[in-house]
């Protein structure tokens, strides 16, 4: 019964040219990068005022060396010097124009419904989502915060722990971003999923990802 399901999501997925749209969402993603990073430096100036040492942080945690860890430095440190300049018209400006991804996700998820969208009610959508993305990563970070200081025996909890936010993450994209209302019930299997593929994820990425940009940053410097 279970691989009747696979095989009929998988005929599905090639009846909606499913790798097309995860291109679409794989550009859009890239392309709204930098008005978000933009977004964030803006942001990393007030944090960086009353965090002296946030730069040397970084870059320690990034395990960057050379030209990128200096590039790092300055940035935050120019993002300091500069925060005042970044008003609240500036910053908010900055995030909406950045919200290229969460158009991207809604198109791919009203792809999947075969409707359409609803123009500017979309990115106020979008804002939403990202309100709630936000509070749950906080959350995430909280958590695994609270486990840390936990004896070792507790430590799979943060496994957990990471579970639960990636599946309420997958249900609330599901539930606001999409044009089409159905129940919760019915976004369950695909959030489930999605929080299965990307804790993965993130446990290649833990040790795929450092590698690639110490070896980046050496070969292509900043631009790595």
């Amino acid at each position: 019964r279970w691989f009747g399901t696979v095989l009929r999501v998988q005929k599905r997925y090639s009846e909606l040219n499913g790798n097309y749209l995860a291109s679409s969402v794989t550009l859009s993603s890239f392309l709204s990068l930098f008005p978000l990073l933009l977004f964030a430096i803006a942001v990393l100036g007030f944090v960086a005022a009353d965090t002296p040492n946030l730069g040397q942080d970084v870059v320690r945690e990034l395990g960057l060396e050379g030209d990128a860890a200096r590039a790092i430095t300055t940035a935050i440190e120019t993002a300091r010097d500069s925060r005042r300049a970044a008003s609240i018209i500036g910053v908010v400006g900055l995030l909406w124009s950045g919200l290229g991804l969460v158009a991207a996700f809604q198109y791919a998820i009203n792809a999947v419904w075969q409707v359409t969208g609803r123009g500017w009610k979309d990115k106020l959508q979008g804002l939403m989502w990202l309100a709630g993305a936000t509070l749950l990563f906080l959350t995430s970070f909280a958590t695994s915060t609270v486990i840390r200081w936990l004896p070792g025996f507790l430590a799979p909890l943060t496994t957990l722990a990471g579970l639960s936010v990636n599946f309420a993450l997958w249900l609330w994209t599901f539930k606001i971003l999409a044009t089409r209302q159905v129940g919760w019930k019915a976004l369950v299997p695909g959030a489930v999923v999605g929080a299965l593929g990307f804790e993965v994820l993130k446990a290649v990425g833990a040790f795929y990802v450092p590698k690639m940009v110490a070896s980046s940053s050496q070969l292509y410097g900043t631009l790595g």
